[in-house]
């Protein structure tokens, strides 16, 4: 649901409004009446309790407010420029309602509009301006009942949504008649040409039982039709479709009166079709004092306000909206900051695990290093003992093709009558070692020197020497290696 609320000098009007696709359907529509003492006292905490305990009792929500706004004091003007920069135009137009007294201290709020003219060398400016006292005062009341304003909106200019709606080309005019004034506005080609406030409304064309004060009605009535004039003498275009908007319950057929007086076809502005009644039989009661409320609400169908009203209120600029900001703002930095910690957290976690990883990786590699050290010494071990066993492989297989019996002859002869062997062996690497005994050291001198010159045996030479004494005799034993030199062994087979 959405309300749309209009602030006047003396009324609050409310609608209760809900879009449904393309169409706006009203709930309800209600008006209640300001004291005069709550703005003349400035008593916003008086004007906020109304306010509070009006929407309580009708039970309407303030959450999401459309509100629209008027003012008796505020002023139209229009002027006609040369072309000039947007920042020049505004400052014509800030000086220009400075000239007035009731603005002269800078206490207001203005917007205006640029329009092209036929003469191109002319723009037409259309700018209004109103106290800010008034305004700050209801939206301060507002803050109070901590109503959500989504959109703003100020009366008459909010009657454009209306218009707009229902796009014509020719010239239409509209009169809007509140209670204190009037509001005269054309309308041409989607642009608003001129608005005219006349200082006499409903309260002076009134009489007390209902009836029209045939007097003050000639004298508003003559002020409108001179406004009209004037914009078709100026335009030489004339008005035919001349709408009313007034309070119908108040002054029964006004339109009719007013177009017999005037000459001019007058009648009442019909809603657009987008917006119905969610109960059909409250369209025969309709006040049409209500329209320029309703036409706020048709807002929310995007249509675009012809003058910029964020010069006036921005939702964006207001506390409530920055306060909001703020608060979503703070949240999702705290949002932002639990996540960055709990990610934090995890790659903090993650990156001590990779370390434990790492380091019993890394205590495996050097544990398979040094495996592989020690698997490399024993495979060197193991070469080195194959080379060995294949040497004495091969050295046995050689071995096996010595003719012993020339090696046992050969050293046979070379043994002196003093020198007998204990024993003989053949060891690896083709290494013999003779021991045995010797009645004096020339003996074995000469069995070395008888050894030496035989070819089968190379390297010859002492392993030891050492005296033994037997039965009273001293004789030496003697230990001699030498390597059989195995070539010259196999040379000698084979000769």
């Amino acid at each position: 649901m959405k309300v749309c609320l209009e602030i006047g000098p003396r009324e609050l009007r409310c609608a209760r409004l809900e879009k449904r696709a393309n169409t706006l359907l009203i709930f309800q529509l209600d008006t209640l009446t300001i004291p005069e003492d709550i703005f003349k006292n400035k008593d916003t905490k008086a004007f906020a309790f109304l306010i509070k305990e009006f929407f309580r009792k009708k039970g309407i929500s303030l959450k999401n407010l459309y509100l629209s706004f008027w003012d008796k004091d505020a002023i139209f003007q229009e002027l006609v420029l040369p072309p000039v920069p947007s920042s020049e135009i505004n400052q014509i137009v800030i000086n220009e309602i400075e000239k007035l007294p009731y603005f002269s201290q800078g206490n207001y709020l203005y917007t205006y509009n640029v329009y092209s003219t036929e003469d191109k060398k002319k723009v037409r400016v259309l700018y209004l301006a109103f106290s800010r006292d008034f305004f700050d005062f209801s939206l301060q009341a507002l803050r109070e009942c901590r109503a959500n304003v989504l959109g703003f909106d100020i009366v008459p200019l909010n009657i454009l949504n209306l218009f707009y709606s229902q796009p014509q080309s020719e010239p239409r005019g509209l009169i809007l008649v509140e209670n204190s004034l009037s509001y005269v506005l054309v309308f041409e080609k989607e642009e608003l040409s001129i608005i005219y406030v006349a200082n006499s409304g409903l309260e002076d064309i009134c009489q007390k039982e209902g009836g029209i004060n045939q007097a003050s009605f000639k004298v508003w009535a003559e002020e409108v039709k001179r406004a009209f004039k004037f914009y078709e003498t100026a335009t030489r275009k004339i008005v035919k479709d001349i709408f009313l908007i007034w309070d119908n319950q108040k002054v029964k057929d006004l339109d009719k009166v007013f177009s017999s007086y005037s000459g001019r076809e007058v009648s009442e502005l019909r809603l657009p079709c987008k917006i119905k009644f969610f109960k059909e039989a409250e369209r025969e009661k309709f006040n049409y004092k209500y329209l320029s409320l309703i036409a706020t609400s048709l807002r929310t169908f995007g249509i675009k306000h012809e003058f910029d009203l964020e010069r006036i209120w921005s939702r964006e600029k207001t506390p409530e909206f920055l306060r909001k900001v703020l608060i979503s703002s703070i949240t999702y930095i705290v949002f932002i900051g639990v996540l960055v910690g709990m990610l934090s957290f995890y790659f903090i976690n993650s990156e001590k695990n990779l370390k434990r990883k790492i380091k019993k990786l890394s205590q495996k590699v050097n544990f398979l290093r040094r495996r592989t050290q020690a698997l490399k010494m024993e495979k060197e071990k193991y070469l080195t003992l194959r080379d060995e066993i294949l040497k004495q492989a091969n050295f046995i297989s050689k071995l096996n093709r010595v003719s012993w019996s020339k090696v046992f002859l050969e050293i046979g002869k070379a043994l002196p009558k003093e020198v007998w062997l204990k024993s003989f062996r053949a060891e690896k690497a083709s290494l013999i070692k003779l021991e045995g005994y010797s009645l004096s050291l020339d003996s074995v001198a000469s069995l070395i020197r008888s050894l030496k010159n035989i070819e089968l045996l190379r390297n010859v030479k002492f392993n030891f020497v050492r005296e033994r004494k037997i039965e009273d005799k001293y004789i030496k034993e003697f230990g001699i290696e030498a390597s059989l030199s195995l070539k010259s062994e196999i040379t000698l087979n084979n000769k």
